[in-house]
């Protein structure tokens, strides 16, 4: 897939994620802290738009089979835990909303990898 389409994937699950976030913020948070989200759209856009292409930046495609460690089911794994985890922290905190936000274009991106010819390698 071409970096496009990768930023075009991962800010369409980052909107949808965001108000997700926002609906718990404002039901969950906002009523027993007072904390309320304030805008951080704009900064969670720009994570997910360079989790979007970091595996791309750590493993450039030089060539069909440049898929390794940076595009592997078990790297998938992880980062698929790592972002459940920060986005449960995220409810509370914004930083780790940014976090989760790198996390979700990175998932995102090896999950449409994982749908071409090549795939993704075990590890």
């Amino acid at each position: 897939m071409n970096r496009g389409a990768h930023l075009g994937i991962g800010l369409i699950c980052f909107f949808v994620y965001n108000f997700i976030n926002n609906s718990l913020v404002n039901v969950l948070v906002m009523p027993f802290l007072g904390i309320s989200p304030n805008g951080v759209w704009l900064i969670g856009t720009g994570a997910v738009a360079l989790g979007s292409v970091a595996p791309d930046i750590l493993e450039p495609a030089r060539h069909w089979n440049h898929r390794h460690t940076f595009h592997s089911r078990r790297t998938l794994k992880v980062i698929l835990w790592v972002f459940a985890i920060t986005a449960l922290i995220g409810v509370f905190s914004a930083l780790f909303f940014y976090v989760s936000a790198f996390f979700l274009g990175y998932l995102f991106h090896l999950l449409a990898d994982s749908t071409t010819k090549a795939g993704l390698p075990e590890k």
